[in-house]
């Protein structure tokens, strides 16, 4: 978890991070300016322009996120979920990933959905796993998708998948197959025969990837 936080840090905030002085920043996160604080956060977790120190960063980050940031909370939540500079807490991590999740960000629904799927820090829930899976991949979040797609091929209970409608799962597999991927546009294809046997667009999907098949075949021989 922590490689792919290193990775949307640099992906969502290089502007913040990057464009101001050390000591402009503190100067803006201890006048209480939310982003500054989250940037400072940053700077320590990374060791950038300042010595890392990932106690001060989680300092610095919960205050940010104290003030609503979603980007403080999502990170704070990934340092209790490996416990770096604080102590491992599943509990603390899933309510800060609630919080960011609440306000939209893709990364944080997605490990709010592992978390109910896993139970870490809470119990068991299913449902409530999909739900935060569904609203990351309604964002386009790859591996939220993913994680879909194979679920729905029969890992959850037959109700469950039924709150995806074959409508999604079809616009998912076809995202999968505009990538290229034809092995897990077919799981989507299971999953809708799973959910509606013999439905029509379980059958349009399939028909997309079989000439794919076919070329590969062909190229093969």
């Amino acid at each position: 978890m922590r490689y792919l936080a290193l990775f949307v840090f640099f992906l969502l905030s290089p502007s913040l991070i990057f464009a101001e002085g050390i000591n402009k920043l503190l100067d803006q996160a201890n006048s209480g300016d939310p982003k500054a604080q989250y940037a400072v956060g940053a700077r320590y977790a990374y060791g950038l322009g300042v010595k890392g120190d990932l106690l001060k960063a989680s300092e610095w980050y919960r205050k940010s996120a104290e003030q609503g940031y979603d980007l403080a909370q999502y990170f704070l939540g990934t340092m209790y979920a490996n416990g770096l500079g604080v102590k491992h807490d599943n509990r603390e991590a899933l309510k800060w990933f609630s919080k960011s999740a609440e306000q939209g960000l893709a990364d944080a629904q997605y490990f709010l959905g592992k978390m109910y799927g896993d139970g870490l820090g809470v119990k068991q829930e299913n449902h409530l796993a999909m739900k935060w899976y569904k609203e990351a991949a309604n964002q386009g979040h790859l591996h939220a998708k993913n994680i879909l797609a194979r679920k729905y091929s029969g890992e959850w209970e037959a109700e469950e998948r039924m709150i995806l409608s074959v409508d999604w799962l079809y616009k998912v597999g076809s995202s999968f197959l505009s990538d290229g991927d034809k092995e897990t546009a077919l799981i989507c294809v299971i999953a809708i025969y799973k959910i509606a046997p013999n439905h029509k667009l379980a059958d349009k999907l399939f028909y997309e990837i079989k000439p794919l098949w076919q070329n590969e075949l062909v190229l093969n021989d």
